[in-house]
C-alpha cells in the first residue's frame, strides 16, 4: 500500500514463519517463551518453561494449516494425542469421569503439575475441547482419513465424554449447565463459564458428525445431541441483556487480561460473519475490557477482529502488536511474559484477513482494511483441501482460483455479492457451474484447478504479468503510531575478507570469511578443518587474532598482513579458533559538523525517510559524513529518493560548506 506498512507486515509474516518453523520440526513443539533459542536475557531463560500452556501455544501454531504446513501442526497436536492414555487415566483419578481432561499447563509427558497447584488454571476445563478441535482441523485440511479415525476422533470422543460427565442438569429448566469452572484464567470458579459453553457448542456438532461419518458410537451421539439441544444459553449482561457476559452474574474479579467473550469468534468459531449474533460480537470487540496498550503479548484480538470481518481493526491490531512488542531487528521482543505468541498472532491475523474457511465456506478477503491503495495477492489452504489464490487491487477482487486437492465439493461465498459468476475448469476452459447466489457449491475433481470469475469481467479481461523480485538488501522500516520499527540491521558484508589456506604459499582451497568470531564449531562449519591452516591472506585494514584452542583461548597470534607459511612463525596447523575485525566500510552520518555527536554507521542499501529514521537518523539532521574509500552516497532532499540530490565519495566535515546541511531526507549507499 502507499504507506509501506503492508509490505512491512508481509515481511514480518515470513520472518515469523521462518523463526517458528526453525524449531517446529522436532518431536516436541516450539515453546512459546524461548522456542529453540536462548533467552533475550539470561534471567528470563526459565520463565514459564516448565510446561506447555495451550493458550500460548495455540497462538504460535494455529496459522500453519492455512499456510499449508500441516506437518508443523501435527507436532503440536501430537503432544496431546501421544499422551492419550496418561490423560485419560488422570482424568479418572481426578474427576472420576471416563473421558479426557487436558491440563491447560501440561508437561511433555502429559503431567498436570503446572496446572493443579495454580488457581489460574486448576479449574480450566476447556483445553481438551480446544486440543480435540485442532486435531479435527488437521483432518479437515489434510483429509487424512486414517488420522481422523485413529487419532482425531478418539480424542474428540473422550473430550466430549468429559464434558458430558462434567455438565450438570437442572430438572426445573430442563437445561444442562456448568456448575463451576474457570473462564480460562480470567474468572475463577464461576457458573456457566462462557468458554465452556462455547467449547461444547463448537465440539459437539463436529464429534456427532464424525461419529456418523465413521458409523460408530450411536448411543453417545444421541447423548451428545441431547446435551447440545438443551444446553443453557450464554450468560447475559445484566446491564444489557442483548450482550453476553463471561459467566453467570455477578461478575467475578478479573484475574488476568483476557477478552474471554471474543473466544467465541476464535478459536471456537461459533460466531462470525453471517451469524445471528455477529453484531453482538462486533459490539463486544469494540468494548473489550483489555484493548491495545494494556494488552499482553499473547492477545488474539487481531485474529478475532479478522474472524468478525473487521479489516481495519485487524490491520490496526497487527501494527499495534509489532509496535508494542518488536524490540529487535530480528523480530524478537524483550517482553518476559511470552515471546513468540505475538508472531503467531500476526500469522493467524494475516491469514484470517485474507481467507476464511473455518465454516467450510471459501471466503476471500473477508477482513482487509479499507485502504484503497492496498494491493493483495495470496495462496492459502482452505479447509476441505483447497489451495485458494486470489488478487485484490484498488478494492476490486479479480478472481478466485481454487485447486482441489482431494475432489471434495467446494462451497464459495460470492466475492461480488450476487453478481453472475461462472466456474471454469482451467485444463479445458469448460464452464462447470454458474450462479448469481451469494453462496454456491460446485463439484470438483482431485488435483484440478478451477477459476471463479464474474461474467461481467472474466479473468481474461486482465493483463497477465509474471511477478519478479530481487533480494532485499536494505533495512525495512515503518513507524507505527510514532514508534519506529525495523527489520534487518545491515546489508550483506561486502568489505575485505581474509582467506585461510590448508597449504603453504596460499595453496589448496581457500576459505574467505567476513568479520566475526569463529569458535571451533563455526570455523568447521565454514569449511575449515581444525588445526589445518598453513597460510593466510590478510587484506589491508583487516586484523585476524588466531587461537590455539577452540574457544578463543590457548596461545594466540595476531595477523595484519599476509603470511605465506605459518611454519615460519611457529603456528602451522595449530589454529582452532579466530576473530576477524576490519576497519568499517560503512558510511557514518553525524548530526553535528566535524563528525560531532553520535554517529550512525550504515552499510550498502537504500534508505528512505522511514528507513533512515528507523536507523536512528532524524530527518534533516545530517551535518557531516564519513565516506570510506570505495563507497558512494547519493543523498536526496526529499524522503523518497527525490528532490535535489548530492553525491559524496569522500568525507565531508561540514555540509554547510556545500549547501546541504540539515537537508537530507533519504539516501542510497553504493
Amino acid at each position: 500500500n502507499a504507506s509501506g506498512d503492508a509490505d512491512y507486515l508481509e515481511s514480518f509474516y515470513y520472518l515469523s514463519t521462518y523463526i517458528i518453523a526453525s524449531g517446529a520440526y522436532g518431536n516436541y513443539p516450539f515453546h512459546f517463551i524461548n522456542g529453540v533459542y536462548s533467552a533475550v536475557e539470561d534471567t528470563d531463560s526459565g520463565k514459564w518453561s516448565n510446561a506447555y500452556w495451550y493458550w500460548n501455544q495455540r497462538d504460535v501454531y494455529h496459522s500453519f494449516l492455512a499456510s499449508n504446513h500441516a506437518e508443523m501442526v501435527n507436532t503440536f497436536n501430537s503432544l496431546y494425542s501421544r499422551n492419550f492414555g496418561a490423560l485419560k487415566s488422570y482424568t479418572m483419578t481426578r474427576y472420576g469421569i471416563d473421558g479426557i481432561w487436558v491440563p491447560e499447563t501440561m508437561g511433555w509427558d502429559g503431567n498436570a503439575r503446572g496446572t493443579i497447584y495454580s488457581d489460574y488454571t486448576q479449574d480450566t476445563l476447556s483445553t481438551a475441547a480446544e486440543a480435540a478441535l485442532n486435531m479435527y482441523s488437521q483432518y479437515k485440511y489434510t483429509q487424512d482419513a486414517a488420522y481422523l479415525s485413529g487419532t482425531a476422533y478418539p480424542f474428540m470422543k473422550e473430550a466430549a465424554k468429559f464434558y458430558a460427565g462434567k455438565l450438570s442438569f437442572n430438572g426445573g429448566t430442563g437445561k444442562y449447565y456448568m456448575a463451576s469452572s474457570n473462564v480460562h484464567e480470567q474468572h475463577w470458579d464461576v457458573q456457566n463459564a462462557i468458554t465452556d459453553l462455547a467449547a461444547v457448542r463448537s465440539l459437539f456438532p463436529k464429534v456427532i458428525q464424525v461419529s456418523q461419518q465413521l458409523g460408530v458410537d450411536s448411543a453417545l451421539r444421541s447423548q451428545w445431541q441431547n446435551i447440545l439441544n438443551n444446553l443453557v444459553a450464554y450468560p447475559a449482561d445484566p446491564s444489557n441483556p442483548a450482550q453476553y457476559f463471561p459467566h453467570t452474574p455477578p461478575l467475578s474479579p478479573n484475574r488476568n487480561g483476557e477478552n474471554v467473550i471474543l473466544e467465541l469468534a476464535w478459536p471456537y468459531a461459533v460466531t462470525g460473519i453471517g451469524a445471528s449474533d455477529h453484531q453482538v460480537m462486533i459490539n463486544h470487540y469494540f468494548n473489550r475490557p483489555f484493548p491495545y496498550g494494556g494488552n499482553n503479548v499473547w492477545d488474539p484480538s487481531p485474529i478475532q477482529a479478522a474472524r468478525l470481518g473487521l479489516g481495519d481493526e485487524a490491520y490496526i491490531g497487527m501494527k499495534a502488536m509489532i509496535q508494542r512488542y518488536q524490540d529487535y531487528p530480528n523480530g524478537r521482543t524483550t517482553n518476559t511474559n511470552g515471546e513468540f505468541e505475538y508472531m503467531g498472532v500476526h500469522l493467524n491475523a494475516l491469514n484470517e484477513s485474507l481467507l476464511h474457511s473455518h465454516d467450510d465456506k471459501i471466503r476471500v478477503f473477508p477482513a482487509v482494511p479499507g485502504d484503497s491503495t492496498l494491493n493483495s495477492k495470496f495462496t492459502l489452504l482452505a479447509s476441505g483441501g483447497f489451495l485458494v489464490s486470489s488478487e485484490r487491487e484498488s478494492s476490486e477482487i479479480k478472481y478466485v482460483g481454487i485447486k482441489s486437492l482431494y475432489g471434495n465439493a467446494a462451497t464459495v461465498v460470492n466475492p461480488w455479492g450476487t453478481q453472475q459468476v461462472q466456474v471454469r475448469r482451467v485444463s479445458d476452459n469448460a464452464v462447470v457451474a454458474t450462479s448469481s447466489s451469494g453462496v454456491f457449491t460446485f463439484s470438483t475433481a482431485a488435483n484440478t484447478v478451477y477459476v471463479v470469475e464474474r461474467l461481467a469481467k472474466t479473468l481474461g479481461a486482465y493483463t497477465y504479468q509474471v511477478l519478479s523480485g530481487s533480494p532485499n538488501q536494505a533495512v525495512k522500516a515503518v513507524t507505527f503510531n510514532g514508534v519506529p520499527r525495523a527489520l534487518g540491521s545491515a546489508a550483506p558484508y561486502t568489505g575485505p575478507m581474509p582467506t585461510f589456506y590448508p597449504n603453504p604459499n596460499f595453496g589448496g582451497v581457500g576459505v574467505s570469511l567476513p568479520p566475526g568470531s569463529y569458535g571451533i564449531a563455526q570455523m568447521q562449519a565454514a569449511g575449515i578443518a581444525n588445526d589445518n591452516i598453513s597460510s593466510i591472506r590478510v587484506p589491508s585494514g583487516v586484523t585476524v587474532v588466531a587461537y590455539g584452542d577452540g574457544a578463543f583461548d590457548g596461545p594466540s597470534w595476531t595477523f595484519t598482513a599476509d603470511n605465506a607459511n605459518l611454519a615460519n612463525t611457529g603456528n602451522d596447523n595449530t589454529i582452532s579458533s579466530f576473530k576477524i575485525t576490519a576497519v568499517s566500510s560503512g558510511v557514518t552520518f553525524y548530526p553535528e559538523s566535524h563528525f560531532g555527536g553520535v554517529g550512525v554507521t550504515l552499510g550498502v542499501g537504500n534508505y528512505s525517510i522511514a528507513q533512515m529514521q528507523a536507523a536512528g537518523i532524524v530527518n534533516d539532521s545530517i551535518s557531516s559524513i564519513r565516506v570510506p574509500a570505495g563507497r558512494t552516497v547519493i543523498a536526496y532532499g526529499d524522503g523518497a529518493f527525490d528532490g535535489p540530490s548530492w553525491t559524496f565519495t569522500a568525507d565531508n566535515a561540514n555540509l554547510a560548506n556545500t549547501g546541504n546541511d540539515n537537508t537530507i531526507s533519504s539516501f542510497r549507499i553504493q
